[in-house]
Parts: structure tokens; C-alpha cells; sequence
């Protein structure tokens, strides 16, 4: 921008330059013609100062002017050769003066019209500048209010998903106390079997029935041990989906809810311990 503003000044100081040098050039083409002019109006007199000189000028009798005209003919015509050939060469060389200045002025005419030119495009070229820079700071600014609204779009969204992420994170660790809980349960349960096995020998009028009891305690446990170990590694995976990916959060949630409402272990808790 200040780069096309120096060059524009440049041009116009040339500009004035030249139209300045234009008028010098006319002044003196104007000059040169009346004294064109001038030296064409003093021939005639200049005879006449010969013819003065030679004091023709007043005789009036036949006599005297050819006594006189006879004697002084071959240098008044010799004298009006020499200024004749002198106005003639003066003549030419203010025509040869007048033909330089005119192709002078005709060039510094077409280049007054070059810079004229020059200068309307700089005009030109400068107010579309002026515009792209417009339209760019214009671009600018909706860019940088559509930034500013997904940034604090981006913003509350991610502060939504730590709010879920916390909250699933909650969840998880009230799921793992439990999973623990149930270990303990389970425990518990291996040792009221060895209990009920030590009492098989003092109660054989119940071994069959104890025989069918454990074994299907056994399948249940069995079960419920898989069904644990399963769960484990569905909870390990659900914690590295967690970290990578924050969108299936809600669907974990789900199968969790699901898988829980599927291990309903404490009806069965109860009944060994009623069988115990």
C-alpha cells in the first residue's frame, strides 16, 4: 500500500514536471515565430536604408538618379543577396528549431498522455487494493467471530463429556465395589460348602439331596465365576473405549444396566443359606 502510494506521488511530480516543460516548449515556439515574423518585416526597410544610405532616396531628376543608381547597383544588390541568403539561413534554422520543438512537444505530449495513462491505472489499481483490503478485513472478522463461536461451542461440549465421563467413571467404581462384594459372597459360599461337606458324613439320610444341591451350586458358581471374569474383561475394555472413545459412554452405560439386571445372584444366596 505504501509502496503504490510513493510510486503515485512520483508520478505525479513527473507529471507536473512535464506539463511544466510543455508550456516552456510553447513559450519559446511562440517566441521563435514572431521572430519569424519579424525578420520577414524588417527586409523591406532595410533596402530602403540602403537606398537612404546611397542618397537616392530624395533625387528626383533623371540625371542624377542614373549617375547614382549605375554606381551604386552592383553593391546594393550585393548587399540585398548577402541579407537575403542571411534571412534565408536564419529562416531555416528557426524552421529546423520550430520541427525540433514541435517533435519535442509531440513527445512530451505522448508521454504527458503515457503518465496520464500510467497514473488512471495506479488510480484504478489502488482503489481495488483498497477494496480486497476491505473485503479482506471484512473476511477476517466473520472468521473470526464463526472461531469464537465454535470455540465456545467446542469448549461447552467438552465440558459436557467430562461431566458424563465423571459421572461414568462414578459408576464403574460403585460397579467394581460390588463385582468385590460378590468375591467376598462367593467365598463365603466356598466355605459353608466345605462346611456342608464335612456335615455329609454325620447326615447320610441327605447326602443325595446335598450331592444335588452342591452341584448345582457348583454350576453356579461355576456360572457366576464366569460370568465375573467376563465381566472383568468387559470392564477393561470399557475403561480403554473410555479414554479413546468419549461417544460410546451411554451405550456401555446400557449394557452394564443390562448385565446386571441379568446376574440376579441374590435370590440364589439366599436359598444356600436357607439349605445351610
Amino acid at each position: 500500500m505504501e509502496a503504490e502510494a510513493a510510486a503515485l506521488s512520483q508520478l505525479q511530480l513527473q507529471l507536473l514536471a512535464l506539463v511544466s516543460e510543455l508550456r516552456l516548449t510553447r513559450e519559446r515556439e511562440r517566441a521563435a515565430r514572431e521572430e519569424l515574423h519579424a525578420s520577414s518585416e524588417v527586409c523591406g526597410p532595410q533596402i530602403r536604408s540602403v537606398l537612404d544610405l546611397l542618397g537616392l532616396s530624395g533625387c528626383s531628376g533623371r540625371d542624377v538618379f542614373l549617375t547614382r543608381f549605375w554606381v551604386g547597383t552592383g553593391w546594393i544588390v550585393q548587399r540585398w543577396k548577402a541579407a537575403e541568403e542571411e534571412r534565408r539561413r536564419e529562416a531555416r534554422e528557426l524552421r529546423a528549431e520550430l520541427a525540433a520543438r514541435d517533435e519535442a512537444l509531440q513527445r512530451l505530449e505522448s508521454r504527458v498522455k503515457c503518465l496520464e495513462n500510467e497514473n488512471e491505472l495506479l488510480e484504478r489499481n489502488e482503489k481495488d487494493l483498497k477494496e480486497n483490503i476491505e473485503r479482506l478485513l471484512q473476511s477476517r472478522e466473520a472468521f473470526m467471530r464463526q472461531y469464537e463461536d465454535s470455540a465456545c461451542s467446542l469448549q461447552w461440549t467438552i465440558q459436557m463429556r467430562d461431566k458424563q465421563i465423571t459421572v461414568i467413571s462414578e459408576k464403574l467404581n460403585s460397579h467394581l465395589a460390588l463385582f468385590n462384594s460378590v468375591g467376598k459372597e462367593v467365598a463365603a459360599v466356598k466355605q459353608v460348602l466345605g462346611d456342608v461337606e464335612c456335615l455329609v458324613g454325620e447326615k447320610e439320610n441327605v447326602v443325595s439331596d446335598l450331592k444335588c444341591k452342591v452341584q448345582r451350586i457348583s454350576v453356579l458358581e461355576k456360572d457366576f465365576v464366569e460370568k465375573l471374569s467376563f465381566l472383568g474383561d468387559k470392564i477393561t475394555s470399557y475403561q480403554l473405549e473410555l479414554r479413546n472413545r468419549a461417544r460410546i459412554i451411554y451405550g456401555l452405560k446400557e449394557q452394564l444396566d443390562a448385565e446386571k439386571l441379568k446376574n440376579n445372584f441374590h435370590p440364589q444366596l439366599e436359598e444356600i443359606s436357607i439349605l445351610s
